[in-house]
């Protein structure tokens, strides 16, 4: 593996050399725009630095990743593959100053790095647990988590027992003023920001529409003006109180059908994310992306189908018998995925 840590001006230099101009989505920009340099320091390995160079000008996948440890800052970066599986280029800015570009960052390795705040070497599967929300939805499961936190906190501070929850639609309302204005990643709704696909607000109308979408879900009750918790969603916000570490990556494919979300077209996006909750795993895929809105699907899962999506998702193929799309495990002979539907061939 090559790193390389370059001015612009010998960035712009090593480019106009090589005649690489940047296309669509590439992360190096407008070199016409960039100055000349009379003074270059020589450049180890150009020929593996002029291969990274033409991947990052036409890329044909890209990865955006975000890690997250507690109780660190999250972490974020991009790679760009030229769909061939020949490894990623990565390009960021470099601590000193200039541009970074390590090239080839490998599958695995990338793997290693998605997987290490999830802890994919235990988790509990238990009984599978899976819970749809629409952006309204998503924004007000956030809310009630954090306002199950600050009520068994509460409870602690008064030397009380914490057998459940309810609330109205005041207490709710003001718990998300102090958590969803807030970049305190200790508390959900700071931290659902990292992973969304599309920026959370937390707006009062919204979150009023997520507390009737949560009900007409079965996910809330409400009675005599307080709404409580069903079952499912009492488990999933005690567990997200708990959350230790996480992962969201958004993948770009060029040329496998249309954008969403306001892309360039010819380009089709994916987004899905997964937690670490306590002894938990949470997956969260998204879809129907668009600047309004999305569908989320939030399941708890084992470390194995975690492990095979992201395999999946970064071209790398998963382990024999476990799905290419959602890492769900296969029957030998299986022409379809039981848990996704999605064909295995």
């Amino acid at each position: 593996m090559n790193r390389w840590t370059l001015r612009s001006a010998e960035l712009v230099h090593l480019m106009r050399d090589k005649g690489i101009r940047p296309g669509p989505c590439s992360p190096l920009g407008d070199i016409t725009a960039l100055p000349h340099s009379a003074i270059l320091a020589p450049v180890e390995r150009q020929a593996d630095l002029s291969r990274a160079l033409g991947v990052l000008a036409e890329p044909k996948v890209i990865f955006g990743a975000m890690t997250l440890v507690m109780p660190e800052e999250p972490a974020y970066a991009w790679y760009y593959g030229d769909g061939l599986g020949a490894g990623l280029a990565y390009h960021g800015t470099a601590a000193e100053g200039g541009t970074e570009i390590v090239w080839p960052v490998d599958a695995p390795q990338l793997l290693r790095s998605l997987g290490a705040p999830l802890g994919l070497e235990g988790g509990l599967s238990g009984d599978e647990i899976s819970m749809v929300f629409d952006k309204d939805g998503f924004e007000a499961l956030a809310v009630a988590a954090d306002l199950a936190q600050e009520m068994s906190l509460l409870a602690l501070l008064k030397r009380k027992s914490f057998a459940g929850m309810a609330f109205d639609e005041g207490e709710f309302l003001e718990c998300a003023r102090r958590s969803g204005g807030s970049d305190d990643l200790r508390w959900t709704a700071p931290r659902f920001r990292l992973i969304a696909p599309v920026d959370l607000s937390y707006d009062e109308g919204g979150l009023r529409r997520g507390l009737r979408s949560l009900e007409a879900g079965g996910l809330v009750e409400r009675m005599n003006g307080e709404y409580e918790l069903s079952a499912p969603m009492g488990l999933v916000c005690a567990q997200l109180g708990t959350t230790t570490g996480m992962t969201a990556l958004s993948v770009r494919r060029r040329g496998k059908g249309a954008a969403a979300g306001g892309g360039l077209s010819g380009w089709a996006i994916g987004h899905f994310a997964a937690l670490r909750a306590g002894a938990g795993l949470w997956l969260l895929d998204f879809s129907g992306i668009s600047p309004e809105g999305f569908e989320v699907r939030m399941t708890s899962v084992g470390p194995d189908k975690i492990y095979g999506r992201l395999k999946a998702e970064l071209g790398s193929a998963p382990r024999p018998g476990f799905c290419r799309q959602c890492g769900g495990p296969l029957r030998e002979g299986a022409a379809f995925c039981p848990q996704c539907g999605g064909a295995t061939k």
